[in-house]
């Protein structure tokens, strides 16, 4: 397995590179960062992307799969009982405006 780099290169490293060999990368890249990596895939990207992606979806989708997962258990009760106790979430609870 290749080392993954710590610092970012420019695209233009990576445009002239075969599409199996990116594939190949990014899987690899991946793997060796493990827990510390999460791709989102939005509803628009090329399949590309997508093919990497933990989670697949619209923008608000994406984000609160990719919240509660990165939560521990009792962060993750916490902000759960924060979203649903917060009057916007309620939905026939008086708004402030």
């Amino acid at each position: 397995m290749n080392s993954v780099s710590t610092l970012p290169r420019p695209i233009t490293d990576y445009q002239p590179m075969p599409p199996e060999q990116l594939f190949r990368r990014i899987a690899d890249a991946k793997r060796a960062l493990g827990e510390q990596v999460m791709v989102l895939g939005h509803n628009y990207q090329r399949d590309e992307v997508i093919e990497h992606a933990d989670f697949r979806g619209d923008s608000l989708l994406v984000l609160t799969d990719g919240v509660r997962l990165r939560l521990s258990r009792s962060r993750r009760a916490e902000f759960e009982r924060r979203l649903t106790s917060s009057p916007r979430a309620q939905p026939d609870s008086p708004q402030i405006r």
